[in-house]
């Protein structure tokens, strides 16, 4: 990981907290485009195809040469990417919750009767209201 320059160390941080292109362009304060490029490079670099072996090669690459400091802060900086992946996450199944609310059995079964009911009732009123008419 030597040869990386270091804008490229910096974007490759940023990759493996989970940060997209757009987001570390803005943080950054570089375009979009360049943030690929340098993705593009580093991923050359470090002979990775995928984020995961970038991640692996990064974790793998800084362990040996970090501090304790340094493993305390990649520590930190890891938990609140898993931090912020939950509450995605949840907020994620909170929508899911609101447009598709839960029901217990008992409600279904509820619900059910109710219709069955309400059925019944239209075909009887439809009956008698025929039979009237005869």
């Amino acid at each position: 990981m030597t040869s990386l320059t270091a804008r490229e160390q910096q974007i490759m941080a940023l990759v493996v907290a989970g940060r997209a292109s757009k987001n570390i362009a803005a943080i950054l304060g570089i375009s979009q485009r360049t943030v690929e490029n340098h993705r593009h490079n580093i991923m050359k670099k470090t002979g990775s195809a995928s984020i995961p072996a970038l991640v692996r090669a990064a974790i793998n690459s800084t362990e040996d040469a970090m501090t304790t400091d340094e493993h305390r802060i990649w520590n930190e900086a890891r938990k609140e990417s898993i931090k912020q992946n939950q509450q995605r996450a949840a907020q994620r199944a909170f929508k899911r919750e609101m447009f598709t609310p839960y029901l217990t059995l008992n409600e279904v079964i509820d619900r059910e009767i109710n219709t069955a009911i309400d059925d019944s009732m239209r075909a009887s009123y439809h009956w008698n209201s025929t039979r009237k008419n005869i």
